[in-house]
């Protein structure tokens, strides 16, 4: 069985870091990670780059997996949502249409709207636009709501405060895509698209996810 080589982008987030160890522990992929810095903790046959550096890089691979995001703490200026969550993603899918990566898969957010009034969202509507309008055998963006906060190595107290509400949305006829996403569970729906890609543009929404 020919084993499909997944590139990675974000291995040091909470779900790139979950798709990483999944992928590690399956036999069917080979993988490369890109990101800031080189992890010393992943095993040493495993290929990483620098995200820095990713114009002079050159591979063949099968999927191509956006796990990045700018986080959302009052301490990080809210500029940085522009330039990873739009231009980085951007520059990263450009990228992997010039290597011929056929297929690419993003992980966005549940209400992303270019004419969103929230920055965030709006940031997350934009990104998608453009990724559209590129040239892969499929597109595949993950759409969840907010993370269980549990789930969390470092905890962030303020995912605490809407948690009561989104998870009774479960219950809530046309609220279903806005309960808390089990982190563990993303990750392996991730890992079970990867090895049965679709073709097209997809969009995996929140109640889909858990």
């Amino acid at each position: 069985m020919d084993r499909k080589h997944i590139v990675i982008f974000g291995q040091s987030g909470m779900i790139g870091n979950l798709v990483t160890q999944k992928l590690i522990q399956d036999a069917s992929f080979n993988i490369t990670s890109i990101q800031r810095k080189q992890d010393p903790l992943l095993p040493s046959y495993i290929q990483q780059y620098t995200i820095d550096c990713i114009q002079q890089i050159c591979l063949k691979a099968d999927h191509v997996v956006i796990c990045i995001g700018a986080r959302l703490e009052k301490r990080e200026p809210i500029s940085n949502l522009k330039k990873v969550d739009l231009l980085l993603v951007n520059k990263i899918a450009k990228w992997a249409q010039t290597m011929h990566i056929p297929h690419i898969s993003i992980i966005s957010s549940i209400g992303a709207d270019r004419f969103s009034t929230s920055y965030y969202l709006k940031m997350k509507g934009q990104m998608e636009r453009s990724i559209r309008k590129l040239s892969f055998d499929s597109i595949t963006f993950y759409k969840p709501a907010l993370f269980s906060p549990s789930q969390r190595v470092k905890k962030r107290w303020r995912e605490w405060l809407p948690y009561p509400f989104l998870f009774i949305c479960k219950y809530i006829p046309l609220m279903q895509n806005y309960q808390p996403v089990c982190p563990i569970a993303f990750s392996n729906r991730i890992i079970s698209n990867l090895k049965q890609v679709q073709r097209g543009i997809i969009e995996i929404k929140g109640n889909e996810l858990t």
